[in-house]
């Protein structure tokens, strides 16, 4: 078996995500069935895990910078692959009841999955090699006030 270069850089970034993804589990309370609360919770997690692990967020800076498409390609399929696997969790057994019955909820989860992840992805692009406690910040009410419009556009 011979590694690469590449190959240790990939395993290392998908490490760091996987530490990333325990530790926003380990923070939301899945017992509550609210899906916008587990939502903050898993963005507040993820900004403090990135928080709690200077060499993540200089691996992050470094990552933006990758010119190799053989990486970019892995770690954006990575970064895609967890993404899926931390909404398929946060939105299991969901409380359903907390939406109006005015509302298609599939699409209104799909209106709140393609926010977060646009605001997340902006931000990623604008802070990419600027990863600092003020932006996370400001990251944590963006996806703070949008949730809190989805609160009073889609539920009860």
């Amino acid at each position: 078996f011979r590694s690469s270069k590449k190959d240790l850089y990939i395993l290392l970034y998908n490490h760091a995500n996987n530490v990333i993804e325990e530790e926003v589990y380990s923070e939301v309370n899945f017992a509550d069935r609210d899906v916008l609360n587990r939502l903050y919770k898993g963005t507040i997690a993820n900004i403090d895990s990135f928080e709690k692990h200077p060499l993540f967020v200089k691996f992050e800076e470094q990552n933006a910078l990758v010119e190799d498409p053989e990486i970019i390609k892995a770690t954006l399929a990575s970064s895609q692959e967890k993404r899926v696997r931390v909404y398929e969790k946060l939105f299991n057994d969901i409380d359903y009841y907390l939406f109006s019955d005015t509302i298609n909820v599939d699409r209104s989860i799909d209106v709140i999955k393609w926010t977060i992840d646009r605001l997340t992805d902006d931000w990623k692009l604008q802070h990419n090699t600027d990863m600092k406690s003020y932006a996370f910040e400001q990251l944590s009410m963006d996806i703070s006030y949008y949730l809190d419009l989805f609160r009073s556009a889609f539920y009860r």
